[in-house]
């Protein structure tokens, strides 16, 4: 009873657990030469590939014998001379949304590919599917096979395969394509250029780069690699020839919303303008307190103090509003005016919000300056640490 009981589960300890009638019964069978031999032959039988591929089809049936599920559970029915034995008997080689096709493509595995291929017999779509999913997976072998034997078309009418391969940043793909089959890498205004600049594939975007037109599309491809931050890919590009000051700024204005400022600096050293659409870089650096920002855009400005004063002094209105006390003692400290129409605005609106920080870092700096409405108007919406502060500074 207690070897019955066992939780042991070694094949040990499940022979003990069988009942001894059977037990002598298995001594006795062992005894016979003739039994010993007879397993040993039936277990080399069954590694026959046609007997596997009959098991399986007796167990999945035809629709599912190349299934992922038998695949995936029965290990044997991905072995070549089982797939080709179950081919022949008419096992369905697309089971599963050709699931092993599939299989064999992505890992490269040409003679399964022959044999599926060679059994689905597809149709021309069907084909540049197939070459379609090989360029994905950047597989030159599968490429050439579907070219070579079944006609597939590198170039039918779109440029898919290129593409696929670019996007997948497939690179010595994209070079077997240009040098075998003479692709055009300048095909559509440069697009997979474009497409490599945004999905930052650097070493792409150098085999691609010599000869194309960094202008196609209002320099597209730089506004792509300053939109996704792809640092190496836009020097490469400005070295070219691209323009840092493509649409309106809108490289500069990209490098400041997302705060990239390594870009910001490399634009500006390649002449892109820090006062582009009135001053908006600026302007946004300082709602979004960006001090690093606002810095590096003074800095290559050339009429500082205008930049820092500008429309009627919008950076400051932006940082008081906004309650960033860092950017409104750079400004400050820049000759910021606070006496301007909208720096006064700004101050106005950082009482009433309570931004205590910034209205004392302009009344450490600006004692004189009177508030910008009567003291009694901020009694019932300013806090008492600002009513506080705004009252001496009345006083």
């Amino acid at each position: 009873m207690s070897i019955l009981a066992s939780p042991c589960k070694s094949p040990k300890c499940r022979l003990q657990q069988l009942p001894s009638e059977l037990l002598i019964r298995i001594f006795l069978f062992g005894q016979n030469p003739a039994f010993v031999s007879t397993c040993k032959s039936i277990y080399t039988i069954s590694r026959s590939p046609l007997i596997r591929a009959q098991f399986i089809l007796r167990r999945y049936g035809p629709l599912a014998a190349l299934s992922e599920r038998c695949l995936t559970s029965l290990p044997i029915a991905r072995q070549l001379p089982v797939v080709d034995y179950l081919l022949k008997l008419r096992a369905d080689p697309r089971a599963d949304a050709d699931y092993l096709l599939w299989q064999s493509i992505r890992e490269q595995n040409v003679n399964l590919t022959i044999l599926l291929v060679d059994a689905i017999q597809p149709d021309t779509r069907t084909l540049q599917q197939y070459l379609n999913g090989a360029a994905s997976h950047g597989s030159i072998s599968m490429v050439d096979l579907l070219v070579a034997r079944y006609g597939a078309s590198i170039d039918h009418g779109d440029g898919t395969v290129m593409m696929l391969a670019c996007a997948e940043n497939r690179v010595e793909l994209v070079r077997h394509l240009l040098t075998r089959y003479h692709c055009d890498p300048h095909a559509f205004r440069d697009q997979y250029l474009r497409r490599a600049c945004l999905s930052g594939h650097e070493a792409l975007v150098e085999l691609l780069l010599p000869g194309a037109d960094v202008h196609a599309f209002n320099d597209a491809a730089l506004q792509n690699a300053v939109h996704k931050n792809h640092l190496g890919i836009a020097y490469q590009l400005l070295a070219q020839g691209a323009s840092a000051n493509v649409n309106r700024g809108a490289c500069v204005i990209l490098a400041v919303q997302q705060h990239h400022v390594p870009i910001l600096r490399l634009l500006l050293d390649h002449g892109a303008d820090p006062r582009c659409q009135q001053d908006s870089p600026l302007q946004l650096s300082c709602r979004m307190g960006l001090l690093d920002v606002a810095q590096v855009l003074v800095e290559f400005a050339s009429e500082r103090l205008a930049m820092i004063n500008t429309l009627k002094g919008m950076p400051l209105y932006e940082a008081f509003r906004h309650g960033h006390a860092d950017v409104v003692d750079f400004l400050l400290s820049g000759g910021a005016d606070p006496s301007l129409p909208l720096a006064q605005q700004g101050l106005h609106e950082a009482i009433l919000h309570n931004h205590v920080a910034c209205v004392a870092q302009l009344q450490r700096a600006h004692t004189e300056l009177p508030l910008p409405r009567p003291l009694a108007q901020y009694k019932a919406s300013a806090s008492g640490p600002m009513f506080q502060l705004i009252q001496h500074w009345a006083s």
